[in-house]
């Protein structure tokens, strides 16, 4: 019974010491917690996080994406945020809340299908996915185009941007990036803005802030730092 447990065992030491490990590190890196979304996560942070850690080898960010914003990191015992990156509107904010950069939603595909989009009847042929929760979406893209309506597409809904740009990614479809948050997810799986159809402005943005009963550290305030002059970037 005990060398069957032994594995087991074994498992579970090996979880705790990873854990601890990236939690508390070693004396020389500190490490801090950046709290954002799925998009930003997988789109425009990891280039920027990488650039940041290049540029100061004691610090180490640890990126975590809570499923529910409301939960904030209560399943995540000893990652309690440094900084949050957060989208919404200025109201939703403290006033000491910086803001990062909005977002320009356009239509994307892969790259053969982006070229048979030349109209809005090209548009009315395929797949479209559509995030119900987003204030921005397919309505706005097709305003102002009079002999053409919403009822006309073949709206699918999905839950996030993500996974309607990987299933455009498919060749399945068209989906709505949001840039400058998708533009390396866009980048990683090959698709192009779809440029005979109109951009739209977003209604709200992107803002970064930190949890006011915590003070920064010195790495923290390094990466709010960066994370600042990197928008200029975006």
């Amino acid at each position: 019974s005990g060398r069957a447990f032994l594995p087991t065992v074994h498992q579970s030491l090996s979880s705790i010491e990873t854990t601890a490990a990236a939690i508390f590190g070693s004396d020389e890196i500190e490490h801090i917690t950046l709290q954002t979304d799925h998009l930003l996560a997988m789109g425009w942070l990891p280039k920027v996080v990488a650039e940041f850690e290049a540029a100061h080898p004691n610090c180490r960010v640890n990126v975590v994406t809570p499923q529910v914003w409301a939960q904030q990191t209560s399943d995540l015992p000893g990652w309690d945020p440094d900084l949050l990156v957060v989208f919404g509107s200025p109201s939703d904010f403290a006033q000491d809340a910086a803001c990062l950069f909005g977002e320009e939603v356009s239509v994307v595909a892969r790259e053969e299908v982006s070229r048979s989009v030349k109209s809005f009847a090209d548009v009315a042929s395929k797949p479209v996915y559509q995030i119900a929760s987003h204030q921005v979406g397919w309505h706005q893209i097709l305003e102002g185009q009079q002999e053409f309506s919403l009822d006309k597409l073949k709206i699918a809904t999905v839950d996030s941007t993500p996974v309607a740009l990987m299933m455009a990614a498919e060749g399945h479809g068209l989906a709505l990036a949001r840039s400058p948050a998708s533009d390396g997810l866009l980048a990683a799986l090959g698709l192009v803005v779809c440029e005979n159809l109109p951009k739209v402005k977003g209604l709200q943005a992107y803002y970064l802030t930190h949890p006011p009963a915590r003070s920064l550290s010195r790495g923290a305030a390094k990466l709010k730092l960066w994370l600042l002059s990197a928008k200029e970037r975006a």
